[in-house]
């Protein structure tokens, strides 16, 4: 469990049984404590390898140590996956609609097979049996969701139009959304798809519309203009204590990788997380009311970062990331 969830319960949850882990930190202690769990202890480990919320209701991608890891530990591989909690309560609004869910588990590589595979292999089964799209569960299931403000806070993770290009325009409230710039509009339905309310329907399929970003992104990313630099406000979290506000830094996102720079009670603080470094980034929409957030992790500490002008850009960073982590990673297997 990500050290954000011990506040105030550390007590209790570490005697039930949580490891607590810094997000997207290389940790050599959690692996010791998984390897306790399952060889000492001889107890089921229950691991969340996504390590964030679903943006938009599709499968995130996996990190490439999961193979190894499971090949490790020489143990069944069991998966749970659930259906209907984030068409319930999704990130963007946290409001519960009271729809239904279910739930399937299976076993999805026995024992016997982790010695004839490799770890590539294991992370080809572990992808496959990963991949999930709420909006068409939805859809396929007939589960309508007559919820009034059902696309409230849809343009945090639909940020960029797709009639204009303008990003950072769109808003919503209610069944709509809307883009700022250039005035075209969406419906949301009861079965989760948008509908223009004039002309073209670039993308009925919100998690299409979501993969359009993506896409943008990449090329931004291939032809080295993208960059996001802004002055954050920086809340510091060494311990399950709470959060200690430190100030405002400056933080800059490009072909570099994260920069956190500035002084903190007069000394100089700085932080580089690379691009390798970091498969994706865990966000946050309007966190316990002080904004959208980012959060990078030492292996000592979790810096919550709020910037400080930019509206709902925490989205395009987090998918920058992912982008920028995969071509640096492929230069490198190429190379």
């Amino acid at each position: 469990m990500a050290i954000d969830g011990f506040i105030g319960r550390e007590w209790l949850l570490r005697n039930v049984g949580c490891i607590c882990k810094r997000k997207f930190t290389s940790d050599i202690l959690l692996v010791k404590h998984i390897r306790t769990v399952l060889k000492e202890n001889k107890d089921i480990l229950v691991l969340y390898p996504e390590a964030r919320y679903t943006l938009a209701g599709t499968n995130a991608s996996l990190p490439n140590s999961l193979g190894k890891l499971v090949k490790m530990m020489n143990v069944p591989v069991v998966m749970l996956k659930m259906h209907g909690h984030y068409l319930n309560s999704p990130c963007w609004n946290l409001t519960e609609r009271g729809n239904r869910i279910s739930a399937e588990y299976r076993q999805i590589i026995p024992k016997e097979r982790l010695s004839e595979m490799t770890s590539e292999e294991i992370n080809t089964v572990l992808a496959d049996s990963f991949r999930y799209d709420e909006y068409a569960w939805q859809k396929k299931n007939g589960i309508r969701i007559a919820f009034p403000d059902r696309a409230k806070g849809l343009h945090h993770i639909l940020y960029q139009c797709p009639h204009c290009l303008e990003e950072f325009k769109m808003d919503s409230a209610g069944s709509r959304i809307w883009c700022d710039a250039c005035g075209k509009a969406w419906t949301m339905s009861d079965l989760g798809e948008l509908q223009a309310e004039s002309g073209e329907t670039e993308f009925p399929h919100i998690p299409d519309w979501f993969e359009f970003e993506r896409r943008f992104i990449r090329t931004q990313v291939e032809s080295g203009t993208y960059r996001f630099s802004d002055d954050v406000t920086v809340d510091s979290l060494p311990n399950a204590k709470g959060y200690i506000r430190l100030g405002t830094a400056h933080l800059t996102h490009d072909a570099n990788g994260f920069r956190l720079e500035g002084s903190f009670e007069g000394k100089p603080f700085l932080l580089v997380k690379e691009p390798k470094t970091m498969y994706a980034c865990h966000i946050e929409y309007d966190y316990f009311g002080k904004g959208d957030c980012i959060d990078l992790s030492t292996l000592e500490d979790t810096y919550y970062l709020y910037p400080r002008t930019q509206r709902t850009v925490v989205t395009k960073i987090s998918l920058a990331t992912e982008e920028l982590y995969r071509i640096k990673k492929g230069s490198e297997q190429i190379g």
